[in-house]
């Protein structure tokens, strides 16, 4: 699964709190996801990784791979450009699954 949050450039967003030094997500974490109709799903968080947008290969398995294990993947913006008004950069969180059910 991947997930997609926000990132401001002056603060407040998901994407900054999971990043943030006082609020960073601490390897260990579970990251509980549930939908409209109860079904929970689980994750224990692994690690991170920073992949700059100019070394991004849309074929390379670093955001997903379909013939690996289940896993989850919280892509945030980061490196905020102001002169360009870009992210040079994207962090991804990855989860292993260890729960699901209602």
């Amino acid at each position: 699964m991947v997930l997609s949050t926000h990132t401001y450039h002056l603060g407040g967003a998901l994407g900054n709190e999971l990043y943030d030094s006082s609020n960073k997500l601490r390897k260990g974490a579970v990251i509980r996801l549930a939908d409209s109709s109860g079904t929970t799903v689980c994750y224990r968080f692994d690690r991170s990784t920073k992949v700059t947008v100019a070394d991004y290969d849309p074929d390379s398995t670093v955001l997903y791979d379909d013939a690996g294990a289940p896993m989850l993947a919280i892509v945030i913006c980061w490196d905020y450009n102001k002169d360009t008004s870009d992210w040079a950069s994207r962090i991804i969180f990855y989860g292993t699954p260890v729960w699901a059910g209602r």
